[in-house]
């Protein structure tokens, strides 16, 4: 969060703070004087607003801010050390190339790392499940991807985005105890206080439950903290009921999502809500339509000056990224990633598998080692009825009889990060790393020398842009 004046991150006598960053954002009273920003909504870069030229700068800058903040805060990294240092750069599978380049030169240019190397969410959580062939499932937030990924590549006909998350399951929970009378805390408002939606989020992630788990989890009660502008604060009760074990239902059947999600937020509390800085969720429509997360969203940001080779209008820092891009093949985010009719978890899983059309022996592969990814996968009973639905999913005339998701033994939500320190270890001739030096001269780009010609998707991305 921002506000004006004074220098970021101090204290002026009598000022709130230029700058706060982490998890205190979300400690926030309603009434403070700060603007929330969000850097990534979506699996994308925040390019909400008003001009994509400034919302691209504004969103790169915040990213900066916070990154160095962790450095700094966190681990206590100064500059001078991490010009020692190499970075695994783990991002979202959604990122365009454009995305891409900004983050990495973010790593080498502005935070001092002396290399990087790039990895796909989906390829890290790969290695971090412990598979070397697997459907990845990764339900974030407010998206959820499914793709299928052989030997670390991933299989591009595979790649399926669904527009509903983690938070989504928060609102219509909202949404089902406000109907059963169960709701007691009539001002939550998730569109306007940062405070309510982390507490609909902690609902959801510790008393959620599917399967033979919900006949318990019906009788149990929830309690949570509602903490005023000043020093006071109030303790609710709520019994979550049928609620508890309906709601997860949703990632199966997004249409319930829909109805409590459109009924939650009017168009007035929407204004509101991008005035306090709260991001708008994507709108889940069975017919693939969505407010703010839409396939022509999937596409590069729009400037009107500057159209790519497949005609999609990009901003002016990608024109020569999306022209290498078409000149080596590689597709573009559009392309790359399936928004059609929208359909629940498990019918999203079995179209990934069976889009590996005449190898038959790598589907059933496939369906035995299905591996979860992302915070919103940490539902109890969630892998039963994942493998229960998948397999009764697959048409009669596929050979495949078994479906298996991995059990990891971490948190979901960590398992794309220890991935990517296995393939940071890995990695002995470290010949996917992009040198700060390379970086700094005008870039790199496919094919300059043996060092850099290699077949990896996203790490190819990298080197199709100039930095000058």
């Amino acid at each position: 969060g921002e506000a004006p004046g004074g220098e970021a991150g101090t204290d002026t006598p009598g000022q709130p703070r230029a700058r706060i960053l982490g998890e205190e954002v979300l400690r926030l009273a309603p009434d403070a004087p700060y603007k929330v920003h969000w850097p990534v909504v979506g699996g994308r870069l925040n390019l909400q607003g008003s001009g994509v030229a400034h919302c691209a700068r504004q969103t790169t800058d915040d990213l900066e801010n916070i990154w160095t903040w962790a450095l700094e805060h966190k681990l206590q990294l100064t500059r001078k050390e991490r010009a020692q240092l190499s970075a695994v750069l783990v991002l979202p599978d959604t990122f365009c190339a454009w995305e891409i380049k900004e983050a990495t030169d973010i790593l080498l240019r502005k935070l001092g790392f002396s290399s990087v190397v790039v990895h796909q969410e989906s390829v890290a959580s790969l290695f971090g499940s412990g598979a070397s062939v697997s459907c990845v499932v990764n339900i974030g937030a407010q998206s959820t991807t499914v793709c299928c990924v052989e030997e670390g590549q991933v299989l591009p006909r595979s790649r399926i985005l669904l527009p509903f998350g983690g938070v989504h399951l928060s609102e219509t929970l909202l949404w089902a105890l406000q109907h059963t009378n169960m709701w007691q805390y009539g001002a939550c408002s998730p569109h306007k206080s940062l405070h309510d939606a982390h507490i609909l989020d902690s609902l959801r992630e510790e008393h959620l439950v599917l399967g033979e788990e919900a006949a318990q989890g019906m009788l149990e009660t929830a309690q949570f903290v509602v903490h005023g502008s000043k020093t006071d604060s109030r303790q609710y009760s709520v019994k979550l009921g049928n609620a508890g074990r309906i709601v997860p239902m949703g990632l199966f059947h997004p249409l319930m999502l829909q109805t409590a999600v459109r009924s939650l937020t009017p168009p007035e509390e929407e204004e509101s809500a991008e005035e306090a800085g709260v991001p708008k969720l994507a709108r889940v429509d069975t017919t693939g339509s969505l407010h703010s997360l839409s396939s022509a969203n999937l596409a590069t940001a729009q400037t009107p000056t500057q159209p790519a080779p497949n005609g999609t209008p990009i901003p002016e820092p990608s024109r020569q990224a999306a022209i290498a891009g078409a000149q080596v093949g590689l597709p573009s985010a559009e392309d790359e990633w399936r928004v059609g009719e929208i359909t629940g978890l498990d019918q999203a899983v079995v179209k990934s598998i069976l889009s590996c059309v005449g190898r038959p022996d790598l589907k059933r592969r496939l369906f035995s080692n299905i591996a979860l990814a992302g915070g919103g996968a940490n539902l109890k009973g969630l892998i039963e009825i994942l493998e229960e639905r998948v397999l009764m999913s697959i048409p009669a005339d596929e050979e495949a009889d078994t479906v298996e998701v991995i059990k990891a033994k971490v948190d979901f939500s960590h398992v794309p990060w220890h991935g990517a320190v296995l393939l940071g270890v890995l990695d002995f001739a470290r010949d996917a790393w992009v040198q700060q030096e390379d970086w700094l001269d005008g870039g790199v780009k496919v094919g300059d020398s043996r060092k850099y010609s290699i077949p990896c998707n996203v790490s190819s991305q990298l080197f199709w842009f100039s930095t000058v």
